[in-house]
């Protein structure tokens, strides 16, 4: 046997038993500290205008769904910017026939799939607002989530970069969907929560 694979085995076993512990004490300490439910009020400030960015690609049996829903968001000052990244199905076609019901709602219309960075690159600049909110095409977003998110950058100024929300999982029928409802809810969730202790998120 060569003689790195014990300490390999050794690695593999340790580094994320520690790595966990330090994980889930990042997030305790984070709920004794931090973690405090504030009532919002949605009266509270002249909300700034937000850009919701939505790429799409093939998405025809999700989109007309996803916009409808975002349209209908109480958040005040906004704007929809969605892509059809070169769909192969009728998802532009649907998404132009969208443009005329919504008026919050304006359509990019790719010929060419370049992929989903790209299409986030131009709803990015061609949106009116500094506040970017980006939003995968089969996703919904809470009703308070527009207001919580933009709260952190007008409270905390400067000092933030961006802000992620917390993903739930819609489908729970099947194994995956509740696997990853568990690692949405511990392991991704308690790594977010040490960061913005250590003060990196």
């Amino acid at each position: 046997m060569a003689p790195w694979i014990e300490p390999l085995a050794q690695f593999v076993f340790w580094y994320p038993f520690f790595m966990a512990l330090f994980w889930i004490s990042g997030a305790v300490l984070f709920s004794l500290t931090r973690e405090q439910e504030k009532p919002l009020d949605l009266n509270e400030r002249e909300w700034p205008l937000i850009s919701i960015l939505v790429p799409c690609y093939n998405e025809e049996e999700t989109i007309e769904e996803t916009i409808t829903y975002l349209d209908r968001l109480t958040y005040p000052n906004l704007e929809i910017i969605a892509v059809n990244d070169g769909s192969s199905d009728r998802t532009g076609d649907l998404l132009i026939g969208l443009a005329d019901k919504h008026d919050r709602l304006r359509v990019i219309d790719c010929h060419e799939n370049r992929g989903k960075a790209n299409a986030l690159h131009m709803a990015a600049h061609a949106a009116h607002s500094e506040y970017l909110l980006c939003v995968d095409s089969d996703a919904f977003l809470d009703e308070e989530a527009p207001y919580q998110l933009v709260r952190h950058f007008l409270k905390g100024g400067e000092r933030v970069g961006a802000v992620t929300g917390n993903p739930r999982i819609r489908n729970r029928d099947t194994l995956l969907s509740r696997m990853q409802i568990v690692e949405y809810a511990s392991i991704i969730g308690s790594i977010k929560r040490t960061q913005r202790v250590m003060g990196k998120s």
